[in-house]
């Protein structure tokens, strides 16, 4: 979301942006980064909520693109 007034809080009178990536990489079956890691990818829709549907059960690190 765009946080117009900078407190870290979803307001009222903000909103989501559309299309910044959003990268989520599954830590694997042993749960920390190593060669079993898998990374998916998908973009936030226009409320600024993103999905990854069917994710395996497990640990996860997510990152958002900032210059998108």
């Amino acid at each position: 979301w765009f946080d117009v007034d900078a407190d870290g809080a979803i307001d009222a009178f903000e909103y989501g942006l559309e299309g910044i990536a959003v990268s989520v990489n599954w830590l694997g079956l042993d749960g920390v980064p190593s060669a079993d890691d898998v990374n998916y990818t998908t973009a936030t829709d226009s409320d600024g909520m993103y999905a990854v549907p069917d994710l395996p059960i497990g640990n996860y690190t997510v990152v958002v693109d900032s210059d998108s």
